[in-house]
């Protein structure tokens, strides 16, 4: 065999462990993005079991829509930093900020985020657009930008039906519905 047989051998064979190699590390950084964003939506979870981005999480959704209908509370957003009672609202906007600007970075997936928390962010911002106003008039239009643009994804998000993701190859199974039935009269009546 010909010295140039052997040298192309090499040649294709040196190919082949760097195609492998190359493969192998594309894989790898896959998981590591994988784990990577785990990380950080555990990270995320933690922080929004903490009792103060709770409690801020409960006054938005349950508070903060009657409280911007008394004119003494909205003073407390005319000042550069939020004053008093105010105040509740940032740990909750504040996490979402982060993670709007995370997943703008691309550190982490939209979809994988939004299937977790699309309900959540859009209910805090619709409950939050009163007091957005003030707060941006205060402090300066780009505040809460990342928190908005997550709330935009996550509109989009549900409106595409994207956040109804059971896959749609796959069967469902059957819920025994025994004594749903026997209730079912007396569910609706309680309904109405």
């Amino acid at each position: 065999m010909s010295l140039e047989f052997w040298a192309t051998l090499a040649s294709v064979g040196t190919f082949v462990v760097i195609a492998a190699t190359a493969i192998a590390a594309l894989i790898q950084l896959r998981h590591m993005r994988g784990t990577n964003q785990i990380a950080t939506m555990a990270r995320f979870e933690t922080m929004e079991a903490e009792p103060e981005v709770r409690d801020s999480t409960r006054f938005i959704l349950l508070e903060l829509t009657d409280r911007m209908k008394d004119p003494g509370f909205r003073k407390l957003f005319e000042k550069g930093a939020l004053q008093g009672e105010a105040r509740r609202i940032l740990p909750a906007a504040q996490l979402y900020e982060q993670m709007g600007n995370y997943v703008h970075h691309g550190f982490i997936d939209a979809d994988f985020v939004l299937d977790q928390y699309a309900g959540t962010i859009i209910g805090l911002w619709d409950r939050m657009t009163p007091a957005m106003p003030y707060i941006r008039a205060a402090q300066g239009e780009e505040v809460f930008i990342w928190f908005e643009y997550l709330t935009v994804l996550a509109q989009r998000y549900t409106v595409s039906g994207r956040g109804l993701n059971y896959p749609a190859n796959m069967p469902r199974l059957p819920l025994d519905v025994t004594y749903f039935e026997r209730d079912r009269p007396t569910l609706s009546a309680d309904a109405d």
